[in-house]
């Protein structure tokens, strides 16, 4: 007799059938996702015409791998194979694949940036811009420079993490917070995380920073190749303006100039490779610029008007001084007593000569801390305005006596160095010692600048401060009675090296008295420069036009990324907050 199942023993079997269905079919799809997992990435010549694949692949700036979320997907576009590629076609798989228990996942191989070149220049505008976007705005994941410099970043912090755990915590360094394990970022000062940069920067770390921030900049340079490449293919006869300089400096012969505007011709290109016929080889910089040492001039294109000189018919900023409402009140500086005339009522000296003397009485009075004065703190023939930082002592004799010493007695008597500091310089250890005979006084108020400026008749020969700059050059008296701005008497001076107009006229400057100083007898500007050269423009050996186009040209040739400043310190951009001066240092810049 034959027994046959139960109902239920019949359910049974069919749900044990369905659940074995469903766990092949499980498997199935695993090992389907293994496959594509495992299929290595197409590489492929792209073209627009066949659709429904995609290329994945990652701009290698360095020409090695790179970290997978480099990748960054084209447009989806579709070709044959690059010759030599293991990639499979779409629709064939490369092979069988066991079955395994976990996921495996292969990184993206990185692209040298010159592949990355030649697959776009096969695509059509459309997809290269696509692309670029996505590079550019796609965050830390795609944008390099992004990810340079929060590498960068991320460096500096291992490095002061490391450092601080080196170091011995003091007794109120112990207070951290026991939940999370990290302490207070407020409770270090400025102070502290200077020094702090200080200790955790050293050769190794600083070229591994650097080695980040070339590849951030070698990403910019390539991004804008792109979008120059994306405006040709929209429009061929739309030729995009050629670049300043170059795309990218050679961070390895050169330092990184870390300017925000392309530089245009200063005011007086003269003022900068020359001074008053002292120029030599040595006062010119490899770019071929001469600009005072720490205060260059500030950029403005040539053909602008200079507010600054103003010429007697057309004085811009300045008023006649006869018609100023505020009288100056007196000097309160005391003034060299020196004899004027001898015991039987004559003059001892010229007018000339005893302007001279009362100069040089000035010349070595005594300096007072805070004083401002003319300095030549190196051996080129270029005066910074300087603060003096020390209390320096005059002449312990009447003026008589002292102008009667002779230059070694004078030497002996001034042997130390005055304590000085350039107005430029914001650092506290930028101090030099300077000669004393290298330091001029300039006056301390606008009363005692009156009086200075009624001793500089038409003709001097002094040291003024050339226009937006803080550097003093030998300029020959116009005028020292006529203008003034506000409470500043205005001295006319031609500066030595400007040529002459379109009039036919040198420029004429007016110069606050403050500002201007006579230039000892026994220096060689004292003297003015021969009718010769002053047509040449001052004592150059070359002619000032092609000084000018020399220096405008290494100008133009070093300007590179100058909008990159302006973005990388915008604060409305907080992910480029972290790019500091610290990493511009490590360039030289």
């Amino acid at each position: 007799m034959t027994a046959f199942p139960s109902a239920s023993g019949h359910i049974q079997q069919q749900q044990q059938f369905q659940m074995q269905q469903g766990y092949n079919q499980m498997q199935m799809q695993q090992q389907m996702r293994i496959q594509n997992q495992m299929q290595p990435p197409q590489m492929q010549n792209v073209s627009t015409s066949l659709p429904n694949s995609a290329i994945n692949y990652s701009i290698n700036t360095n020409n090695n791998q790179v970290p997978n979320n480099m990748s960054a997907p084209l447009p989806s576009q579709a070709a044959k194979p690059v010759k030599g590629s293991t990639a499979a076609l779409p629709g064939k798989s490369v092979g069988p694949s066991k079955a395994t228990s976990h996921t495996v996942s292969t990184p993206t191989p990185a692209l040298p940036i010159e592949e990355v070149r030649k697959l776009l220049n096969d695509c059509d505008w459309v997809d290269k811009t696509m692309w670029a976007a996505r590079q550019i705005f796609g965050g830390q994941a795609l944008n390099g420079f992004l990810r340079s410099t929060a590498t960068v970043q991320r460096v500096k912090k291992q490095r002061a993490r490391q450092t601080a755990s080196t170091r011995a915590k003091q007794p109120d360094e112990q207070a951290t917070d026991e939940a999370s394990g990290k302490r207070d970022a407020d409770a270090i000062s400025l102070t502290a995380e200077e020094n702090l940069k200080k200790e955790i920067m050293n050769a190794r770390t600083a070229k591994k920073l650097k080695t980040e921030l070339e590849s951030g900049l070698e990403f910019c340079e390539f991004m804008h190749e792109t979008i120059r490449n994306i405006i040709s293919d929209i429009n061929p006869l739309f030729v995009p303006p050629p670049p300043l300089g170059k795309e990218l400096p050679d961070l390895r012969n050169g330092k990184m100039l870390a300017v925000g505007v392309a530089p245009t011709m200063p005011l007086s290109m003269s003022h900068n490779m020359a001074v008053s016929g002292q120029m030599s080889a040595s006062t010119i910089h490899s770019n071929g610029q001469q600009l005072p040492p720490s205060s260059p001039m500030q950029s403005k294109a040539a053909n602008a008007p200079r507010t600054n000189e103003v010429p007697p018919s057309y004085p811009h900023g300045s008023s006649l001084r006869k018609l100023r409402k505020k009288k100056l009140p007196p000097n309160s500086e005391p003034a060299p007593k020196l004899s004027e005339f001898d015991e039987t009522g004559k003059k001892r000296y010229p007018k000339k000569e005893l302007l001279h003397r009362v100069s040089h009485i000035l010349r070595y009075r005594a300096l007072r801390e805070g004083d401002l004065v003319a300095a030549r703190p190196t051996s080129r023939e270029l005066w910074i305005l300087a603060k003096v930082l020390r209390n320096y002592p005059g002449f312990p004799m009447s003026p008589d006596d002292f102008l009667s010493l002779s230059e070694s007695k004078k030497d002996n008597l001034f042997r130390e160095k005055v304590l000085i500091k350039d107005v430029e310089q914001k650092n506290d250890g930028s101090s030099v010692m300077v000669d004393r005979k290298l330091v001029l006084p300039l006056p301390r108020n606008f009363s005692e600048a009156a009086d200075w400026g009624q001793r500089v008749k038409k003709g001097s020969r002094v040291y003024a401060m050339y226009p937006q700059t803080t550097s003093l050059y030998p300029a020959t008296v116009v005028d020292n009675s006529t203008y003034c701005r506000d409470d500043d008497d205005i001295i006319v001076v031609e500066f030595d090296g400007d040529e002459p107009d379109s009039t036919g006229m040198i420029p004429k400057c007016h110069i606050p008295a403050r500002f201007v100083t006579i230039i000892p007898r026994e220096f060689a500007a004292s003297n003015p420069p021969s009718a010769t050269n002053k047509k040449k423009g001052g004592h150059n050996d070359a002619p000032h036009s092609t000084v000018v186009q020399s220096a405008a040209a290494a100008m133009l040739d070093s300007d590179a990324f100058g909008n990159l400043d302006d973005l990388t310190f915008d604060d409305a951009l907080p992910a480029l907050d972290g790019f500091d001066d610290l990493d511009f240092d490590l360039f030289g810049g």
